[in-house]
């Protein structure tokens, strides 16, 4: 009786291990992004002012958030603020291998630079594309 009663709790102790390894990992998973950048919607909710995402660009948290919405409509796999020493530079977008989102990616990225008088980026079949404010 005393044996399968320390089996039973070794079974037991061995189970529990495993269930917080698995979630630990899990949760450190989680919170680890592959890209370098804070989100830049995610960010954009944090912001504490209207004028604090590129005031320059957008009037609004709201027409940030639409821009932010038409890249990954586009096909964006991820959208990441560019942060220079304290201030919001620009965007940088991580592009998808397909030709066809990559052209709309260009074309609203595009749109903008021009828009800033910045110059128009070509698809040289980059990885990620800045879009400057």
């Amino acid at each position: 009786m005393r044996r399968e009663r320390k089996k039973s709790r070794r079974i037991w102790g061995a189970v529990l291990v495993f269930l917080i390894c698995q979630f630990g990992f899990a949760a450190a998973a989680q919170s680890q992004s592959p890209y370098p950048e804070p989100e830049a919607k995610e960010w954009l909710r944090n912001a504490d002012a209207d004028a604090a995402f590129a005031p320059s660009r957008f009037s609004t948290k709201n027409d940030a958030e639409r821009f932010i919405e038409r890249l990954y409509a586009a096909g964006s796999l991820y959208v990441g603020v560019i942060n220079i020493m304290g201030d919001i530079a620009g965007l940088r977008v991580y592009l998808p291998l397909d030709g066809e989102k990559r052209k709309e990616i260009f074309e609203i990225a595009n749109k903008e630079s021009d828009r800033n008088s910045y110059p128009v980026e070509t698809d040289d079949g980059q990885e990620e594309l800045e879009i400057w404010f």
